[in-house]
């Protein structure tokens, strides 16, 4: 129903597994090769079970000509890790992830500051 609101149990892409997981040290910067950015996070099985996770990537711009989305699923990837284990993830993406479609119908990747989640950590990057 429109006029109702509900509570979310679950954010996307979480409570799909059996254990628990920890995000820490999200840094964005330049990818190896031309034209791309890397997100690095560190991913901890807390629980008690192997798992898999997966590990999303959002995206945003706060200001740009053109009402940005919330957040924009920029790069995911699954990983796999036993009880206690640590990995670092290596989430890699194109700059054009970040571009938008302007009211003249042409992609525009606009230069400043953007804002990445992965879990509960959030870093800020220049483009």
């Amino acid at each position: 129903k429109p006029s109702v609101t509900y509570d979310v149990q679950w954010a996307f892409g979480t409570g799909l597994s059996y254990s628990s997981f920890e995000y820490t040290g999200l840094a964005v910067g330049p990818a190896a090769g031309a034209g791309g950015m890397q997100a690095t996070v560190t991913l901890t099985n807390t629980g008690a079970r192997a798992a898999k996770e997966a590990v999303l990537l959002y995206t945003t711009k706060a200001y740009r000509r053109v009402t940005p989305e919330a957040r924009l699923l920029t790069a995911f990837q699954k990983v796999h890790l036993q009880p206690g284990e640590s990995r670092t993830v290596v989430l890699p993406f194109p700059l054009k992830a970040l571009a938008y479609v302007d009211g003249d119908c042409c992609r525009v990747l606009e230069a400043g500051a953007y804002d990445a989640w992965v879990g509960d950590e959030r870093a800020t990057f220049t483009v």
